[in-house]
């Protein structure tokens, strides 16, 4: 969401604060992921 904001604006603070947010977007989608692999992991060990 936040990276596709990114593109629509001008170079500036706005800018630059919505790149970061992308960033932390990302790195919480892998964290998620890697949380529900670990999950599946483990039911299916059952």
């Amino acid at each position: 969401f936040f990276l596709q904001q990114v593109e629509g604006l001008e170079e500036g603070l706005e800018r630059e604060i919505y790149r970061e947010l992308a960033a932390e977007e990302d790195e919480h989608i892998a964290l998620l992921e890697a949380g529900l692999a670990k999950s599946r992991e483990a039911l299916g060990r059952r």
